[in-house]
């Protein structure tokens, strides 16, 4: 086929290499750096830890273990009564404050999958939020380097649950994480409620990409 198409075995084959190179780096910078679609496997992850994160469905009515980007306390007000994907409360971001987080300092282990999962909803979509987990090399995410971070736009004005996976190598020293939502601009509220962090195995291969989360 190729030398119908009047190119030489050798020319075919730099360019189907030159192909493969990029189509592995495109593949490296959105896994790696910015993971901005759900990643998983047409069979379900079973999770192997309890969720790290505490009043993850703000069910108790406070802002409990979320802090400001400052690690410093939330306004009451950021927890309401409305809105929530299921239960009675939910966190409700705007542009004060636009950062709310969580930091997990239970040891983290290399060579392991976690997957961050939320449910949330944007007012208008005209109005741009993250949901997102940054991992880190030391037990202190106030301090420590990020070796690792996956996020997610929030496009969608009905509650929906999405997920993200980071698949770490035996020689990733991840030992804490900080989970998130961001405000970048608008006017328009944002919901998130139901967040989990958990560490997951699969039975079939978690690099398979699928719409099923």
């Amino acid at each position: 086929m190729v030398r119908d198409r009047g190119v030489s075995p050798v020319i075919a084959t730099v360019l189907m290499l030159a192909l493969v190179v990029v189509l592995a780096a495109s593949l490296a910078v959105t896994f790696n750096d910015v993971v901005t679609e759900a990643k998983d496997t047409n069979e379900r992850p079973i999770p192997v830890s309890d969720n790290y994160l505490s009043n993850a469905d703000f069910e108790d009515g406070t802002v409990g273990a979320w802090e400001d980007g400052l690690d410093s306390p939330l306004p009451a007000g950021v927890v309401v009564r409305d809105n929530a994907s299921s239960g009675q409360y939910a966190l409700r971001m705007d542009s004060s404050p636009d950062f709310v987080g969580q930091d997990v300092t239970d040891t983290l282990r290399p060579g392991r999958i976690y997957r961050l999962c939320a449910h949330s909803k944007v007012a208008d979509l005209d109005s741009t939020y993250y949901v997102g987990v940054q991992y880190y090399d030391g037990p202190d995410p106030a301090t420590d380097s990020i070796i690792e971070k996956a996020t997610y736009k929030i496009e969608w004005t009905e509650y929906e649950e999405r997920c993200v996976l980071t698949d770490f190598t035996t020689d990733q020293p991840v030992e804490s994480a900080e989970v998130w939502v961001f405000y970048e601009n608008g006017t328009d509220p944002a919901y998130v409620d139901e967040l989990s962090l958990r560490e997951v195995r699969y039975f079939a291969d978690p690099d398979e990409d699928t719409d099923d989360v």
